[in-house]
């Protein structure tokens, strides 16, 4: 360090590579210990990322069934007397 408090190119660099290091050797560590884990271990661990993955894909998969929901509900007898208008014998939904 020089007077000024500041390290010098070498010394930088130097802490630098070994900051690197040691990110990587925790990394290395953190990948094993995970692939330790049993199932169980890994829900209770990883408990907030398994529930938001749940509810994206339970919206994904929601807006996948709507149109063919919407369509079997409007098949529906008591649906069509309900909410539609009479024509010519029958029940038609208005599309509004």
């Amino acid at each position: 360090m020089d007077k000024s408090g500041h390290q010098s190119g070498t010394e930088q660099e130097v802490y630098d590579a070994t900051e690197r290091a040691l990110t990587a050797e925790r990394a290395r560590d953190a990948t094993l210990v995970e692939h330790t884990l049993t199932v169980k271990d890994a829900f209770r661990f990883y408990r907030p990322a398994i529930g938001w993955s749940f509810l994206f894909s339970l919206g994904v998969i929601m807006a996948g069934f709507d149109p063919q929901i919407i369509s079997t509900l409007v098949a529906i007898p008591r649906f069509q007397r309900d909410f539609g208008n009479l024509y010519n014998g029958s029940y038609l939904i208005p599309a509004k």
